[in-house]
């Protein structure tokens, strides 16, 4: 009873800490961060929290990291849509004017 207690207890414990990350991820307080930087910065914001110390500083480390890494790559992933959205771009309003260049080209 007591290990279900306690197993019950980190699940609470840390299901209130991905809430204080879900928060501190709308606030913008983990963006341009890395991880070290970004729970720096939410201790000092949330150092009085009980959700923040429901959960063993251990963990802490490891879910900030992996939301640290999952909001880079999903910015990666969303700068690199954009650059190839604009070389489409660039390259169907470029289409067959080749031969048409701008007349800095021409005086060349």
């Amino acid at each position: 009873d007591r290990q279900k207690a306690e197993a019950e207890k980190k699940r609470g414990g840390r299901s209130g800490f991905r809430e204080l990350l879900g928060e501190a991820q709308a606030a913008k307080l983990l963006d341009d961060r890395t991880a070290e930087q970004a729970l720096r910065d939410l201790e000092h914001k949330f150092a009085e929290d009980k959700r923040w110390l429901a959960v063993p500083e251990r963990d802490r480390e490891r879910l900030v990291g992996e939301v640290v890494v999952e909001i880079a790559q999903k910015r990666e992933k969303e700068q690199d849509e954009a650059r190839f959205n604009f070389r489409q771009l660039c390259s169907e309003k470029l289409r067959g004017q080749e031969k048409d260049l701008p007349p800095f080209r021409k005086l060349e």
